[in-house]
C-alpha cells in the first residue's frame, strides 16, 4: 500500500509540475507579446525563460504520460496481434521504454554534471543550465520508475493490457 501512495504522489507531482511550468509559460509568452506590440517593451530574457519552462513541460509531461502509460500508439497491426504474440509485444515494448528512460536520465544527469563543472550558462539571462538538465534527469527517473511501478487495475477496465 506504501508503494502505491509513492507511486500516485509522485505521478500527482509530475502533473502538478507539468501543468505549473504550462501555465506559467503561457502567462510569460502572453505578457511578452503584449509588452512586445502594445508597449514596444518585450521581457528581457523571455525566450530563454520560455526554453526552460518548454523543458519542464515536455520531461514532466513524460513522466505522467509513462505513468499512466497513455503513450500514443498506433494499432494497425494490433489485432493480428493476438495472444502469444501480443503478450511478447507488449513486453517488447515496455522493456525499450525502461532502457530508453534509463538512458535518458543517465546520460542527462551526466550532461548537467558537466555542466556544473563547466559552469555553462545562458547567453542572455546568464543562467546556470545545470539546474534544468539535472531536474530533466530527475524526471525520466521519475517517469522510469513510475513505468517500472506496478499499476493498481482501473477501475472500468475491462481487461486492458497486462502491463
Amino acid at each position: 500500500m506504501k508503494l502505491h501512495l509513492l507511486v500516485s504522489a509522485l505521478h500527482a507531482l509530475m502533473r502538478i509540475v507539468m501543468a505549473a511550468a504550462l501555465l506559467a509559460m503561457m502567462i510569460l509568452t502572453f505578457a511578452d507579446v503584449i509588452g512586445r506590440y502594445a508597449f514596444h517593451a518585450p521581457i528581457f530574457g523571455s525566450s530563454e525563460m520560455i526554453s526552460f519552462l518548454l523543458a519542464m513541460t515536455l520531461f514532466a509531461g513524460l513522466a505522467a504520460v509513462t505513468g499512466e502509460r497513455n503513450h500514443i500508439a498506433i494499432t494497425l497491426f494490433e489485432s493480428s496481434l493476438g495472444g502469444k504474440a501480443g503478450l511478447i509485444r507488449r513486453w517488447f515494448v515496455h522493456v525499450f521504454c525502461l532502457s530508453a528512460l534509463a538512458l535518458l536520465a543517465v546520460e542527462l544527469f551526466r550532461h548537467g554534471r558537466r555542466m556544473l563543472q563547466d559552469r555553462t550558462a545562458t547567453i542572455v539571462l546568464e543562467w546556470e543550465l545545470w539546474p534544468v538538465v539535472i531536474a530533466m534527469a530527475a524526471m525520466a527517473a521519475v517517469g522510469f520508475a513510475l513505468l517500472l511501478a506496478p499499476r493498481p487495475p482501473r477501475s472500468g477496465s475491462a481487461g486492458g493490457e497486462s502491463l
